[in-house]
Formats: C-alpha cells, sequence, structure tokens
C-alpha cells in the first residue's frame, strides 16, 4: 500500500474511532422487569389495606463514584445506600473501554438488589452514563426517553418505571435536571407527567431549591408531597436540590445521610401506601 493510502486509512480509522467516542443522546427505551431481580424477594404487598407494603425509598447522586475526596470508590457509596428497598441514583457512569459493566450493576450486587441502567446519553454505540435504579421489588413495564430541550451540558433523560407486577401499582420516576437555562423547561416536563398518577414517586435531582416556584406551586396544590422536607423540618438544607416527591403514599419517616462518598448527601424516606 503506497504511502498516500496508509495515511487515507489512518486518517479515516481516526474520523471512525472520533465519531463512535462523541457523546450522543439516548433513544427512547422500553423494556419489562430489573435486571438481577430476585423472584418473590419482597418486603409487602403494595396494594392498601391490611398487610399494605412500607417502602424505604431514596435517591442519590452519587457522583459517578467519586467522594469528595476524588477517590471513586463503590464500596463507600454502597454502604450509604444499605436497608433501603429503591434508589434512585444520578450521575452513574460506565466504562466503555474496556467494556464493563455499569456502576449501577455493581452497586446491585454489593446490596442485594436488581437494577436498571437509565441512560442519559451513548458513546461507542453503548449507554455511558445517566441515572440508575437499584430495587428489591418487581419492576413491570419501564420506559426512558430523552429530556428536551437538549441541554448545553449535556443529555438528560426521564424514567418512568411501574414498581409492583399488578395494578394499581406505584409509578416511579427517576431524573437528573440539568441547571443550564434549559432547566426550567425540563422541570415543567418533569411535573407535568408526574402528577398523572395517582400513586407515583419522583426520585431525582432536579436542580432547584425548595424555593422555586414550579416546585413552591406543586406542594402549594397539595399535588405532592415534599417527603424530604415533611420528615427534616427545620433541619432541611434552604440549598437542596435533591427529591423525593410522592402522591398518594404516606410519608413515616425519613432523613439525610451526609459523608465523603459524594459531592451530594443521600436522602431517604420511609412510605406507606395509603
Amino acid at each position: 500500500m503506497s504511502a498516500a493510502l496508509q495515511l487515507a486509512a489512518a486518517a479515516g480509522l481516526a474520523a471512525a474511532v472520533l465519531g463512535a467516542a462523541r457523546r450522543r443522546p439516548t433513544r427512547t427505551l422500553a423494556g419489562h422487569g430489573a435486571r438481577g431481580a430476585r423472584p418473590g424477594d419482597r418486603p409487602g404487598d403494595l396494594q392498601s389495606g391490611a398487610g399494605a407494603a412500607r417502602l424505604r425509598v431514596g435517591t442519590f447522586n452519587i457522583h459517578g463514584g467519586k467522594g469528595t475526596d476524588g477517590v471513586r470508590n463503590l464500596a463507600r457509596t454502597a454502604a450509604v445506600l444499605q436497608g433501603l428497598d429503591l434508589i434512585g441514583l444520578q450521575e452513574v457512569r460506565r466504562r466503555l473501554v474496556p467494556p464493563a459493566a455499569p456502576q449501577v450493576a455493581a452497586l446491585a450486587a454489593r446490596l442485594g438488589l436488581g437494577w436498571l441502567l437509565l441512560p442519559t446519553e451513548r458513546r461507542f454505540g453503548a449507554a455511558h452514563r445517566g441515572n440508575g435504579l437499584l430495587t428489591r421489588w418487581p419492576i413491570a413495564d419501564w420506559r426512558v426517553e430523552p429530556l428536551l430541550p437538549r441541554s448545553t451540558g449535556g443529555y438528560r433523560s426521564l424514567a418512568r418505571l411501574q414498581l409492583g407486577d399488578r395494578r394499581p401499582g406505584i409509578d416511579v420516576f427517576v431524573t437528573h435536571v440539568t441547571r443550564r437555562p434549559e432547566r426550567d423547561v425540563q422541570l415543567a416536563t418533569v411535573l407535568e407527567r408526574f402528577v398523572t398518577t395517582p400513586r407515583a414517586i419522583l426520585l431525582a435531582d432536579l436542580n432547584a431549591r425548595p424555593d422555586h416556584p414550579a416546585l413552591r406551586a406543586l406542594l402549594d396544590r397539595g399535588d405532592a408531597t415534599d417527603a424530604i422536607a415533611t420528615t427534616l423540618g427545620p433541619a432541611d438544607h434552604t440549598e437542596r436540590v435533591d427529591w423525593i416527591l410522592t402522591r398518594g403514599l404516606r410519608v413515616l419517616a425519613g432523613g439525610r445521610i451526609d459523608g465523603p462518598a459524594s459531592d451530594h448527601p443521600a436522602y431517604w424516606a420511609e412510605l406507606a401506601v395509603e
């Protein structure tokens, strides 16, 4: 092969690699069931009435497993989540070269839970980063779709999952809204979807504080309960951007977990079906 052809081939290969490496938005995905789930391993019945379950749910922006000391340590991340039945995660990553299981799968293995990667973007033709779900409960249908408008700071998605294997179940929403100028439009979409179902849980980093007008209006109308504010009371942080919102569920207890595992605290709430 001539030098010119070798150069052209090398340039073509480089262009192909660079093209595959580009970050691209996730396409709409749908499915049924969580990976690694254990059939029958559940804490109770999701229906109301005698024997109704109590759910210990949490939300945690894990910052890719990187702690405040700059060290990635998923064992430390998992320790924060012990004892929870349903967890929404944000800033979950997956190493693509060489291919590796997503961080949510590694956390699920440590905690004995089922899992789903709920991607926001793809690289090299595979899900690269996004949100995640850890669950002790069966997941029926689930759907992940791009959250528009596209953020100047990266791609976002909204996941909706049916918790429980029979209706009426509980709809669970997991997302991470941008903090860029597109935030308010994305936030409006999330809240519009959330109020369409009578029993729902939103586990999210909304990049919006409790005084944000859209959130204040939602709560003032009685369309949702802020589980974190309900349980923390005066100890709640006015700068908080992480949320556990509920509909059709009673908030029994909750708390905030601080520590070096991430640049965000983790939040949890115990809920009962009404």
